[in-house]
């Protein structure tokens, strides 16, 4: 497995574990997109990174002793299944809460469909990402109540075709819009979800920049 960096902050996002919990994050290097707005360029390339197997991931993780675990990258779904699927079972096994945060062009495993101490979080790629050509037509049949569909919203086009996403498809889960940070402000994209009743939508703010941690 290729991994990035392994460090523990708060989880910026929305996860089913809370949004500002304090989480160890195992970032995997790689990533199959190239997103306009991407804020982690630096563990995009795939051959970068430290190859590192299961066991040493799960020996880092555990020795911090945070009992949250977020997995990210890049995409984490780019590593061989058999090896991510080992590494998340170890950690089940030591009643870990993970959630994983995965950019929606790569549908999971089923061996980690119906773990409750796992949680999805997809990207839905907008038109300013230059991505959603890419996005996976089952990612949203494969969803949980308690798993997240979020879409970075840069501008109103891109708010408009999410908008279009979630009257055409059924979506089980949770639903986050998250403004893309320093170019749309949050109260504009507030005020657009009152004024089209988007009640059951959370405002998704990146609470890592606000306390400028990583």
């Amino acid at each position: 497995m290729k991994v990035n960096e392994i460090f523990t902050s708060i989880d910026g996002e929305v996860n089913k574990w809370g949004q500002g919990t304090l989480s160890t994050f195992v970032r995997f290097q790689g990533c199959n997109l190239a997103c306009s707005y991407c804020d982690t360029q630096y563990a995009s390339d795939k051959s970068w990174g430290r190859s590192v197997s299961p066991d040493e991931i799960f020996d880092a993780v555990h020795g911090v002793g945070c009992r949250k675990v977020t997995i990210t990258g890049g995409e984490p779904l780019l590593q061989p299944w058999s090896e991510l699927v080992s590494l998340i079972m170890e950690m089940v096994q030591y009643s870990y809460k993970i959630s994983m945060e995965t950019n929606g062009s790569v549908l999971p495993p089923m061996a980690l469909s119906r773990l409750e101490e796992l949680n999805f979080v997809f990207d839905y790629k907008l038109p300013s990402s230059g991505m959603e050509g890419e996005m996976h037509a089952e990612v949203f049949p494969f969803m949980r109540e308690d798993d997240y569909i979020k879409f970075v919203v840069r501008d109103r086009v891109d708010y408009m075709g999410a908008v279009e996403v979630l009257k055409t498809k059924y979506v089980r889960g949770r639903v986050a819009f998250s403004p893309v940070y320093g170019i749309l402000s949050a109260k504009q994209l507030m005020q657009w979800l009152i004024s089209d009743r988007l009640f059951n939508v959370q405002l998704n703010l990146q609470l890592h920049r606000v306390v400028d941690v990583k």
